[in-house]
């Protein structure tokens, strides 16, 4: 992604060089670790986009900080719906919505913050 090849007005997928220049250098955890504000770490163990390598260097990083729960679902993709087997970008366009289970965590720490 760093060297695109592509004029800064043109837009690849729908967005602009900048953004793909900005995602390229852009670490995640490691903004995280200069917080200091609670935060909620959720990964879907079926998701192919975000995978379990990348919540696992989460967990790494923040697994004895009180400030921060990580939390994964089994059966869940990157949109946190249900499913079985391997991942497939087409499951995208299964009309579906967000796990029960997830918007209760989400709701249960929230109220407990």
């Amino acid at each position: 992604m760093k060297n695109l090849d592509i004029n800064e007005s043109e837009v690849a997928l729908g967005a602009p060089k900048s953004y793909w220049a900005d995602l390229a250098t852009y670490d995640p955890v490691e903004t995280a670790q200069s917080l200091d504000i609670p935060m909620l770490i959720l990964q879907g163990k079926r998701d192919y986009q975000v995978t379990m390598k990348d919540f696992n260097r989460w967990n790494e990083t923040f697994f004895d900080n009180l400030y921060v729960t990580l939390h994964t679902y089994p059966f869940l993709n990157h949109y946190f719906m249900a499913g079985t087997g391997n991942p497939y970008n087409s499951e995208y366009l299964i009309e579906g919505h967000v796990a029960a289970e997830v918007i209760s965590d989400i709701a249960f720490w929230i109220i407990n913050r």
